[in-house]
């Protein structure tokens, strides 16, 4: 391996620790064990991404969605905003998106990536 490269890998190594040092990699990884230690709230997220995710498409192909449909979507999405466990995931998440979001645009801004 050149020198280059070696010196490449282990600034990324360096970044990767820096991310796991941050007050938001932590709180992300704690809501995740939180909600994968919440049967009932992983299940819960699970069905309400795939609704949405299935009226999305329906959508796009201009399908027609039946009212009871948006119904049912509007109760499950009182149930997943009133569930904490999954609203705390889904902040934490965010804002470590966000993070990744905010570090990828720094390497843009050098040149290094594609975008």
């Amino acid at each position: 391996m050149n020198e280059d490269l070696h010196a490449i890998l282990r600034q990324a190594g360096e970044l990767g620790r820096l991310i796991q040092s941050t007050d938001i990699y932590r709180d992300y990884m704690a809501a995740s064990e939180s909600l994968n230690a919440d049967g009932e709230a992983v299940k819960l997220l699970e069905e309400y991404t795939n609704l949405c995710r299935s009226i999305k498409e329906r959508q796009d192909l201009s399908d027609i969605i039946e009212k009871y449909e948006f119904e049912n979507l509007e109760s499950m999405t009182g149930l997943v905003s009133g569930n904490g466990t999954i609203m705390g995931f889904l902040g934490a998440q965010k804002r470590y998106l966000d993070l990744l979001t905010r570090i990828q645009e720094e390497l843009a801004d050098t040149g290094l990536t594609g975008g």
